[in-house]
């Protein structure tokens, strides 16, 4: 997904080194805690229940459950399984597994979302760096602090985060979602419709991820769009208002 948002055009080769680079660095940072995730045994009820059925029988009759193939396996075979494409793709590409995958996703979607911290960071962080190799350094300080941000976060339960469940990426993409509706939301403000409309269709995409992982994340879609809504409806009495001033 990170790979689709490279810019083409004058130098877009090097900014498609810098992104592939600034990847590879996430996945380096991410790697150890993706190890030691991927090595723990499952141990929450609702993984036994329905979360690893679900995912099992994904991944070995490379199929969503029918009748009457659940009973006695899984308690909620209707559950949204978008936590167990990622297994599935997994095991297509590297052989069957059904724990482990996810919560390695779980790791570097938490580690990406570290790095998206950190860029917002960044660009208001006065270096004065003028030599290309303290430039470098400077990027990958702040990628590896945005990870440690990510990682010690006091409100992430590993217990509950490093699961089959899909709280704790669910919380990861609102918020992400909602980083780019308020991106959308300044686009607008500033009268730059196509941009507002891009960052505003990346929102909706990532509110559909958020449906497809749980049905409960309609609470959470809907209040997003309220809000948007409410913030654009405040924009445009405010432009409203101010061409009658001038009127």
């Amino acid at each position: 997904g990170c790979l689709l948002l490279l810019r083409g055009g004058r130098g877009g080769g090097a900014s498609q080194r810098r992104l592939l680079g600034e990847l590879l660095l996430l996945l380096l940072l991410a790697a150890p805690m993706a190890l030691l995730v991927a090595g723990t045994p499952a141990t929450a009820f609702d993984e036994f229940a329905q979360w690893l059925p679900n995912t099992r029988y994904l991944v070995e009759q490379a199929r969503y459950w029918t009748w009457p193939d659940w009973i006695g396996i899984s308690s909620k075979p209707g559950y949204p399984n978008a936590s167990a494409v990622v297994p599935l793709l997994t095991a297509q590409l590297a052989g069957p597994d059904v724990e482990a995958p996810f919560k390695t996703f779980v790791v570097i979607l938490l580690a990406a979302f570290g790095a998206t911290l950190a860029s917002l960071v960044a660009p208001r962080w006065p270096t004065g760096v003028a030599r290309p190799a303290t430039a470098i350094l400077a990027r990958i300080a702040f990628v590896a602090g945005g990870c440690l941000v990510a990682f010690v976060d006091p409100f992430m339960d590993p217990r509950i985060g490093f699961t089959a469940y899909t709280d704790a990426p669910s919380a990861i993409v609102i918020a992400i979602a909602v980083l780019a509706a308020a991106f959308g939301l300044g686009a607008a403000r500033r009268g730059t419709e196509r941009a507002a409309s891009g960052w505003f269709a990346w929102a909706g995409l990532l509110s559909l991820t958020l449906i497809l992982l749980r049905q409960t994340n309609l609470v959470l879609v809907a209040a997003m769009i309220g809000g948007c809504g409410l913030l654009l409806l405040v924009l445009r009495a405010g432009t409203i208002r101010l061409r009658l001033r001038w009127a």
